[in-house]
């Protein structure tokens, strides 16, 4: 089993601008941010379907195109999102986002023209464009469950 690098090292490497294992984001900060994601979504359906009081979608066909579309786009933006967080880069989303060179967690060098920031070396640019993912996915999950809800009430659709 190696040994992990004496903390001299990490100096080293990040003087190049490499991210090391130890800067790789524990698997319980992980969930907690899945969990979050999730019951963002389900909050945000709820609170639509107690104020309005009835479902999202109103005919069957529409139910389980929106089911199929939305359980799609939720899946893809989960992996995004898992492997985001994996390897700890993102693409910059924003209009005035510039990259960086550096070598991800995974080990692929990303440079400036790709436009890619960094969890470990640009954290807040980091965190902003991995919001925009969280955001979609919450968008993407609050429709999920809306239909959901909507083949639950089958019988009453048209």
């Amino acid at each position: 089993m190696p040994r992990p690098l004496p903390p001299e090292m990490a100096h080293v490497f990040h003087a190049y601008q490499i991210a090391l294992d130890t800067d790789r984001l524990p698997v319980w900060v992980m969930l907690v941010i899945g969990v979050a994601t999730i019951g963002s979504g389900l909050a945000l359906e709820w609170g639509r379907y107690r104020r309005m009081r009835k479902v999202m979608v109103g005919f069957r066909s529409g139910a389980l195109m929106g089911l199929l579309a939305s359980s799609l786009t939720a899946s893809l933006l989960a992996y995004v999102s898992y492997r985001t967080l994996t390897c700890g880069a993102v693409k910059c989303m924003g209009r005035r986002c510039h990259g960086y060179d550096f070598t991800d967690l995974l080990d692929h060098r990303h440079f400036s023209s790709q436009h890619f920031v960094s969890m470990t070396f640009q954290p807040v640019a980091f965190w902003i464009n991995y919001a925009y993912i969280a955001l979609f996915t919450v968008v993407s999950l609050y429709v999920l469950f809306g239909c959901i809800r909507s083949v639950a009430h089958w019988r009453e659709l048209d």
